[in-house]
């Protein structure tokens, strides 16, 4: 910070253009410091980039009665890698669902993923809710379990930047 001689006439003037700079300065440090972040939530390898403040919908999940949905809450950085240094959840994001007939939800001990047991045919719609650095965030998915006979249709390689 440099700081001019503040004698003489217009002495305010001088003071106030100098606090304006130095909050200029400082407003330029900060947000080179808080690079951004996205939130997206999954869903057996669907994902969904969140917008704060809004329920954001998933696409209908198909599963076979029989097969498990994992949900996962990620943080990825401005270039779409996982951050390695995530944001901390305010709390442990919460789940439910709205026919437990179809499938129960166990979420992990810190709520950033959970495991759908698939239990009858019918559907199901799933919601999350997580906070992190103050921003609230809300997602449903809807879920539809059936008893499609399964067929070797093709194969994927998955990467992932860990």
């Amino acid at each position: 910070m440099h700081w001019p001689d503040f004698t003489g006439e217009q002495a305010e003037k001088k003071i106030l253009l100098a606090i304006l700079a130095d909050l200029d300065d400082i407003k330029k440090a900060l947000q080179r410091k808080s690079e951004p972040f996205y939130i997206v939530f999954s869903v057996n390898g669907q994902t969904l980039t969140l917008l704060p403040g809004k329920v954001n919908r998933m696409s209908l999940t198909n599963l076979t009665l029989g097969h498990n949905a994992v949900f996962s809450w990620t943080q990825l950085d401005a270039r779409g890698n996982p951050m390695i240094t995530p944001v901390p959840a305010d709390a442990p994001p919460t789940y439910s669902n709205t026919n437990p007939e179809v499938e129960t939800i166990t979420p992990a001990g810190d709520g950033l993923s959970a495991q759908g047991t698939t239990l009858a045919l019918g559907t199901d719609t799933v919601t999350s809710v997580g906070s992190f650095g103050g921003v609230s965030f809300t997602v449903s998915a809807d879920i539809e379990v059936d008893d499609v006979p399964q067929v070797l249709t093709s194969a994927r390689l998955d990467v992932a930047v860990v």
